[in-house]
């Protein structure tokens, strides 16, 4: 062996040697390494992470050591597909020896890597098992406590049942440099069958071979693939032993939408789509309210949940109006369960108009006719349908009101959503990650909102509770984070009215937004297709023994991506705890869970400024639909959040968990949030998701 390490040249044609040696049809799996990147069993290859695909990972080895005896290791990587040919992982290492005189590690980095885009017309191949792909990353590249860092270009072909990687990497001068890939590097990976491997690898300095068994694509469910992997270091040196590693990935996504089946052969244009609301005037002669069987279409909404229920007409129009509180991962599914309610109900009007509200404020209008929900159910593309399924997408007071405006309405708002709670239940937690006191600190507990509407349009009091079920021993009394623990009682009571006018909307609230912290604030918004303008303003009182004042003002501008379901977002000025500067957030939507990339940099009077970089994900912890009774609704989280956020530029980058300065960046119960679908109510993202509205429409009408 040290025979075939002193000859590289060697072992790197064995390699290749063993590439023509398969003759399967399907593409050989990429693993996860300790690292922090998609690869062999230690080593990267130019292949990533599926977009919107999330991975997690365990290793009893912090990289390409082998595990010892003398030491115990725990390695956890979390990585992401966020676009495509890019992923990026975090990763928390940590080492611990059994001689209590030696130091040992626990590191917390990121790593990314991107994957060139095939580009034939540079160079030209004898044979496509020729071509490579290509990939560059980098690991450890936040903070100045760099234990890993390194750079790495990596070139991977693949061949039937075989797949080869070549590459090579440059490791910082750091403390755990043995730890890292270095220098020229190289995998070979056979797939038999869709379940298992056989990989063998060479890091730079030493060799390494192993066995991964997989799950096969789609044979668990929610879209699971589970991984194994043992590994063994063929250097001679004593005491080496074998090392393993589990890894479970999935979608992001907990919604899958199925493509969108063409309607027919006529591409609409712009003006077909969104047309004005005036247009309708010109359909058919002016007729006046009849009498409209609607009993069966009402039960139905009742059912699903909905309150406010209202009907009218308007020419040859049913208009539907309701309050959409019961489907809380998305108003896309409200408006495809109005569809199938009309569609199965209402067999004596052919068109239709749906008015979605929130706390009573009407937030968007949109229209479909009966012929053309035909070609969903039938889920065909022959249709007397000429219109778009979806048209008349309306978003401004002024338009909507405009329509209710010409309605004659039938009847009073039925399952009136004035004075009925809705209790809230979810999982709150404080922690740290990775700090010199241990690898993991938390406070877990219980938080229970009550949010009751009030007696007039967009008043909506709320309240929440929180009680503390477990914490380890750091935050307990005498821990190091004894002050940042969960503690019972009311955390937060407000009074908030909502506003709206022209593009312009407005959020006022009073009350306690924090535990002795009492007070208001404003937000506004201004609202375009792609572009968003904020401004926050606020005072607060905090009753400690100096009376501490909060000013926050803050402004803001986001920009919505074009055809991608990412947004970029600034926000400037003095923060709540008067720290002043910004916050940059790049937000990836994928379907109903969200991921948040963001760096903030803030600082106080005569302190020097704090740079940080970090990761959020949001997602909804509650079933897809609300619990309603007559007289309440219970529900979980529509948008539960989850931060790690660690100190870039300094000697110290550990993750400062579920705390930190630059507070009130979303202030709760924000506009976005209560009214807009989480920033997700606007014409380009209704009709990018048309397909989720279909699929919601074909499962209430074949339940």
């Amino acid at each position: 062996m040290e025979h075939l390490m002193q000859n590289k040249p060697l072992m790197l044609g064995c390699m290749t040697l063993t590439l023509a040696c398969g003759t399967s049809v399907y593409a050989v799996d990429s693993g996860v390494s300790p690292a922090g990147y998609s690869g062999a069993l230690s080593t990267p290859n130019a292949e990533s992470i599926g977009v919107g695909d999330v991975v997690l990972a365990y290793t009893n080895s912090i990289d390409a050591q082998a595990h010892h005896p003398d030491f115990t290791d725990h390695n956890y990587v979390l990585g992401i597909g966020l676009l495509p040919y890019v992923e990026v992982f975090g990763r928390l290492a940590d080492r611990s020896y059994d001689n209590p005189k030696l130091i040992g590690l626990t590191d917390l980095s990121t790593s990314i890597k991107f994957t060139v885009p095939d580009m034939p017309w540079l160079v030209r191949f004898p044979h496509p098992a020729l071509k490579p792909h290509l990939a560059v990353g980098v690991t450890d590249i936040a903070g100045k406590a760099q234990k890993s860092h390194s750079y790495y270009g990596v070139a991977s072909w693949q061949y039937q049942k075989a797949g080869l990687s070549l590459g090579y990497a440059e490791t910082a001068d750091v403390v755990y440099n043995k730890t890292n890939v270095d220098g020229i590097f190289g995998s070979v990976t056979i797939q038999p069958t869709d379940w298992l491997q056989g990989i063998a690898e060479y890091n730079g300095q030493d060799a390494q071979v192993g066995v991964r068994v997989m799950s096969p694509q789609n044979s668990l469910p929610l879209a699971l693939r589970i991984a194994a992997d043992v590994r063994y270091d063929l250097s001679n040196e004593d005491g080496k032993q074998a090392k393993w590693g589990v890894s479970v990935q999935r979608p992001l996504a907990f919604v899958a939408e199925r493509p969108q089946v063409a309607l027919n052969n006529i591409t609409p244009t712009t003006a077909e789509v969104l047309p004005l609301v005036t247009a309708s005037a010109q359909v058919q002669n002016e007729q006046t309210a009849v009498s409209i069987p609607t009993h069966n279409l009402e039960q139905i909404l009742k059912k699903q949940g909905f309150q406010d229920i209202r009907f009218g007409t308007e020419q040859d129009t049913l208009v539907i109006s309701v309050e959409s509180q019961s489907y809380l991962w998305n108003d896309l599914d409200a408006i495809g369960a109005i569809l199938a309610a009309f569609y199965n109900a209402s067999a004596d009007m052919e068109n239709v108009k749906i008015i979605l509200n929130k706390q009573q404020i009407p937030v968007m209008m949109v229209s479909s006719q009966r012929a053309c929900l035909a070609t969903w159910q039938q889920q065909t593309a022959q249709s007397v349908c000429k219109t778009p399924v979806l048209h008349h997408l309306h978003f401004t007071p002024q338009q909507i009101s405009a329509a209710m405006a010409e309605t004659q309405w039938i009847n009073a708002p039925v399952q009136s959503s004035s004075l009925r709670p809705r209790i809230g239940l979810s999982p709150i937690l404080n922690y740290t990650l990775g700090t010199e006191y241990g690898v993991l600190d938390y406070s877990l507990g219980m938080a229970t909102t009550v949010e009751i509407p009030l007696w007039w349009q967009g008043l909506l009091a709320e309240t929440q509770y929180t009680q503390p079920i477990e914490e380890s021993a750091d935050f307990k009394r005498g821990g190091v984070f004894y002050d940042q623990r969960l503690q019972a009682g009311i955390k937060r009571a407000m009074l908030h009215q909502y506003l709206r006018h022209d593009r312009m909307d407005t959020h006022v609230a009073v009350g306690q937004l924090y535990p002795n912290t009492y007070g208001s604030f404003v937000e506004g918004q201004f609202n375009s297709d792609y572009h968003q303008f904020s401004a926050t303003l606020g005072y607060f009182e905090q009753n400690n023994d100096t009376q501490t004042r909060h000013q926050p003002m803050l402004l803001g501008y986001r920009y919505q991506i074009p055809y991608y379901d990412a947004q970029i977002a600034v926000k400037a000025g003095e923060f709540f705890d008067g720290d002043r500067g910004l916050k940059v957030e790049s937000r990836f939507m994928f379907a109903d869970t969200d991921v948040n990339i963001f760096f903030q940099k803030t600082k106080h009077d005569q302190q020097q400024a704090r740079s940080y970089v970090g990761l959020e994900i949001a997602l909804p912890l509650t079933p897809r639909r609300a619990y309603t009774h007559s007289v309440l609704q219970i529900k979980g989280s529509e948008e539960y959040k989850q931060s790690f956020m660690t100190r870039v530029n300094h000697r110290k980058n550990y993750v400062e968990g579920s705390w930190g300065n630059a507070r009130l960046f979303d202030v709760p119960y924000n506009i976005d949030d209560i009214l807009f679908n989480r920033d997700r109510l606007s014409r380009t993202y209704i009709l990018q998701h048309t397909a989720r509205i279909q699929q919601v429409f074909q499962q209430e009408i074949h339940p």
